[in-house]
């Protein structure tokens, strides 16, 4: 399993991060807001695709999900990045 943070808009609230998920075969995105409160019933967990099996098989399915949510980075290497993860197996 990989796991890549990205540059968040609204960081240090916002954690922004995707991956590949070798067990369940899938490329995930995951927004985690650091201001919830889970006592009162709000989710860390803000935002999350890829928990299911085979759901995203394309990298580009989840970056396109997380660029509303993104600051500047550079798409294309990240693309990059998940894809050999994905080849690789790149636990990180």
């Amino acid at each position: 399993m990989s796991r890549r943070t990205l540059p968040a808009k609204g960081a240090p609230r916002f954690e922004l991060c995707v991956g590949w998920d070798a067990p369940m075969n899938t490329y995930f995105f995951q927004l985690f807001d650091n201001e919830a409160d889970e006592e009162a019933g709000e989710d860390y967990c803000y935002k999350w695709s890829g928990y299911e099996f085979d759901m995203h098989q394309d990298p580009q399915e989840v970056l396109d999900l997380a660029r509303p949510f993104a600051a500047n980075y550079d798409e294309k290497a990240m693309h990059k990045t998940l894809l050999a993860d994905r080849k690789n197996r790149v636990m990180s």
